[in-house]
This record gives structure tokens, C-alpha cells and sequence, in this order.
């Protein structure tokens, strides 16, 4: 019946490489301001906490960059069944 809810909101295939791809840019622009604050901060123990967290992120920004790899990969061989 038009005017449905399924008519408004649909997914779209393989939706999850677009959701990994829009956090990845969001990781890089928070470890752009992370080197900003770290090339103007001297105190030693914020420069440390900005450190861990500009470790964590780069973990995370990796992961997610394999992640991202994995579920292109997946799209990539479901095409082709």
C-alpha cells in the first residue's frame, strides 16, 4: 500500500562499508585536532593523555581501515555469486 513505512525507510545493500567508511572520517578530522592540541599543549600530562588517546584512535582507525577492507571484500564476492 503506497504511503507504507517501508515506502519512506529502506536500507540500502550492504550498508555497513558506508557506515565504517563515514566513522573513519570522522576518526581522521578528531586525530587532526588531537595534533593540533598536541603541537600547542606543554604541559606534561595533558601532552601524555593526548598521547593515549591519539593511540587509541590510531588503533581504532586501523581496525576500522581493516574492517572497512573486509566488508568491500564480502560486497565484492556477493556480486559476483
Amino acid at each position: 500500500m503506497p504511503g507504507e513505512r517501508q515506502d519512506f525507510f529502506a536500507i540500502r545493500p550492504h550498508p555497513y562499508a558506508a557506515l565504517v567508511e563515514g566513522q573513519i572520517k570522522r576518526l581522521e578530522a578528531r586525530k587532526e585536532v588531537i595534533a593540533e592540541a598536541k603541537a600547542t599543549i606543554t604541559n606534561e600530562q595533558t601532552l601524555a593523555k593526548l598521547t593515549d588517546l591519539d593511540q587509541f584512535y590510531t588503533l581504532y582507525y586501523e581496525s576500522s581501515k581493516d574492517l572497512l577492507k573486509q566488508l568491500k571484500s564480502q560486497v565484492r564476492g556477493h556480486k559476483t555469486k
